[in-house]
């Protein structure tokens, strides 16, 4: 998905973006990356969620949200 995103950038530079059931959140630190204004990562599950927090954590740079 992310290389779909690094061809198509105007889907994602300046714009508020959401992933639903986010894994280990990398599509949304992907979409940061490439310009995203903001991201909002999604997901369930409290051990998925835990591991998705901090993989979020360790890349401060990031404009993303776990909701």
């Amino acid at each position: 998905m992310l290389e779909y995103f690094k061809s198509h950038t105007e889907m994602i530079n300046k714009k508020k973006c959401l992933e639903i059931s986010g894994g280990c959140g990398l599509i949304s630190m992907g979409m940061s990356l490439l310009g995203a204004e903001e991201v909002v990562c999604t997901e369930l599950g409290d051990i998925i969620e835990a591991n998705t927090k901090k993989n979020i954590s360790n890349n401060k740079k990031m404009n993303i949200n776990l909701e």
